[in-house]
């Protein structure tokens, strides 16, 4: 006996809800890293609790160069409920990644162009769930805000297809605006969606193509997309006010050839998901994809170009392309003094259009189902091995050197994680070797004078 749509579909879900449980269940155990954790969440107080002063200021911060009210609350609740442990925050994170897995598996569904087919849009939902590039954003409690942002742009871009298929399209595009608006509170994540949009009227909602889309006949579908773009350039204009604010930490300073290999780079450990630390730093020659800057900005533009030149016939994987490189974008853009750095987290929303692509290509291919499911068990592994590595300060930072020797980042916040737990005398030692390294380091010079000033009052106390 077949099942019923209803059944299967619901079937689907639990399925997605046990992998994402079975790849990130481990993150249940971890604690705070000292990378952002630390000063947003450890040390900021003003979010810690829902009274009036608190929402005041959830409403009005440009803490740490950005916008994220509604994160601040779910923060807050979190904090009301137990405290600062970090157990109730990674929950929360869980919670969020399953639940925007379930809604991309169902938008994917609603997007096939095959009756009652689901296979493609479940496989495609596993691999995005369980591909252990989104263990960086999963496992560390800050992102939160990333989780969230990209669960309201699910439901906005869920609505959106509603309303393409309603006979009342003005309510669903409310909706679609009203949750995209909502996404933006919690970060500005998903500020390219007005793009995802346009793709999606091309192909495969089919309300126009590239040859009508100037013609007058488009003129209302590009109408519907003016509250959008209204929100996305206040996103834009809000959170560049914020990041203005917020002295040393970020400039805008664009830099397109080492922008390119950082982008190049994020797309190499979707394929070959290997080597994955927090934080890959681009300066001159200092390039960890090991391209130079000038091919890989050559690299990006044929990309676009070949993607360009096929959009006539297949605009979808243009569309997919052009919805990473702006979503990726914008932390490459606003970047702090010295290197560009490329962070795994900049990918979780930008994946969302790879996903639509390996859904239609599942959905087409026995072959290709065949090899997804192959590869889910190696992925979801990755993933456990990955949250096992975020499980605090120390096991982080010692991946991320052994990966990486030179990744100073990486030195400097695992000599401070062994100071804070009592191995003051190799955090000494790698302060020291990190200046040997770098002379001009002034964030260790300055650890390393205050750690000695410390220990010479320990001593005299004594």
């Amino acid at each position: 006996m077949s099942l019923s749509p209803r059944a299967a579909r619901g079937g689907a879900v639990l399925l997605l809800i046990a992998a994402v449980i079975l790849a990130y269940g481990p993150i249940l155990s971890n604690g705070f890293v000292n990378w952002d954790d630390d000063l947003l969440l450890l040390r900021e107080t003003a979010w810690r609790g829902l009274g009036a002063s608190n929402l005041n200021w959830m409403l009005t911060s440009l803490s740490a160069g950005a916008y994220q009210p509604l994160t601040w609350v779910v923060f807050a609740v979190i904090f009301r409920l137990q405290g600062l442990a970090p157990m109730g925050y990674h929950l929360a994170s869980l919670l969020f990644h399953t639940a925007n897995s379930c809604v991309l598996f169902l938008l994917l569904q609603t997007l096939s162009m095959r009756a009652g087919s689901r296979a493609g849009a479940l496989l495609a939902a596993l691999l995005w769930a369980v591909h252990p590039v989104q263990a960086q954003v999963v496992a560390w409690a800050t992102p939160l805000a990333d989780l969230m942002a990209t669960f309201f742009c699910l439901l906005s871009l869920l609505a959106y297809v509603r309303a393409a298929r309603a006979p009342r399209r003005g309510p669903w595009l409310a909706v679609s605006a009203a949750l995209f608006a909502a996404s933006g509170l919690c970060r500005w994540k998903g500020w390219a969606l007005p793009l995802a949009l346009v793709f999606l009227d091309l192909q495969p909602l089919e309300r126009m193509t590239l040859g009508t889309c100037l013609q007058r006949r488009s003129a209302r579908v590009w109408l519907e997309k003016v509250p959008f773009l209204a929100i996305s350039a206040a996103l834009v204009a809000v959170n560049a006010l914020a990041k203005s604010q917020t002295p040393g930490r970020f400039q805008l300073g664009f830099r397109p050839e080492e922008a390119a290999a950082a982008l190049l780079l994020c797309l190499s450990k979707l394929l070959a998901p290997l080597g994955l630390i927090p934080l890959y730093a681009f300066n001159g020659s200092l390039n960890p994809l090991g391209w130079s800057a000038p091919l890989c900005l050559a690299a990006v533009g044929a990309a676009t170009l070949g993607l360009a030149a096929l959009a006539d016939k297949r605009p979808a994987p243009l569309g997919a392309w052009l919805f990473f490189v702006a979503s990726v974008l914008p932390p490459l853009v606003f970047t702090p003094p010295g290197p560009v750095f490329a962070s795994l987290a900049y990918v979780y929303l930008a994946t969302l259009g790879f996903a639509a692509l390996a859904a239609a290509g599942l959905e087409r291919s026995r072959a290709a189902r065949i090899c997804a499911l192959a590869l889910l068990p190696l992925l979801t592994g990755a993933s456990r091995l990955q949250c096992a590595r975020w499980h605090d300060s120390i096991s982080l930072w010692s991946h991320a050197l052994a990966v990486d020797p030179d990744a100073y980042v990486a030195r400097n916040n695992l000599a401070s994680a062994l100071a804070e737990a009592g191995r003051e005398p190799e955090a000494l030692e790698m302060f020291a070797d990190q200046l040997k390294r770098r002379p001009d380091d002034d964030v260790a010079r300055r650890n390393l004078e205050l750690l000695s000033a410390a220990l010479r009052r320990d001593r005299t106390a004594k």
